[in-house]
């Protein structure tokens, strides 16, 4: 691929990730887009490093999802593997923090991770009492085609 090609591509991917994190401002605290080149988007300085997703695609490309399995250095529990009836969809994961509260009644803070493409991933932190609309809202807007 051409520097010119790579240029093209990452404008792509940003305006598309800058169109959907508008809305979900109302949904995450964090909202990261990661590619395994490591270029990333982020609406937020606490973003996590190119090596924290590289620990959740490693993690996630094992077979064993019990819930049982955790991130040693972030301290989340591994909750639930969601699939979507299309298959053009990849499935999106979903963790809550053992450690991790927002607010003054110390709500935990839940991870979710998407796989756009079999490369592209979709990060963010949401409230627990979020993860519902915050899913839904990762399962209509990060779709690729």
């Amino acid at each position: 691929m051409s520097d010119q090609q790579e240029d093209d591509s990452l404008a792509q991917w940003e305006e598309f990730f800058e169109r959907n994190k508008k809305e979900g401002k109302e949904y995450f605290l964090v909202q990261n887009f990661y590619s395994k080149d490591n270029f990333h988007f982020s609406d937020s300085n606490t973003k996590c490093t190119a090596k924290d997703a590289m620990q959740y695609v490693s993690l996630l490309d094992k077979e064993d999802f019990s819930s049982g399995v955790t991130f040693s250095n972030n301290k989340y529990t591994f909750i639930k593997k969601f699939e979507y009836s299309s298959k053009e969809n990849l499935p999106l994961y979903f963790f809550l923090s053992k450690e991790e509260v927002v607010g003054d009644d110390k709500e935990r803070v839940s991870l979710i991770v998407k796989f756009i493409t079999d490369e592209v991933i979709f990060i963010g932190k949401c409230l627990n009492s979020k993860k519902t609309t915050a899913i839904n809202f990762v399962g209509k807007n990060y779709n690729y085609y």
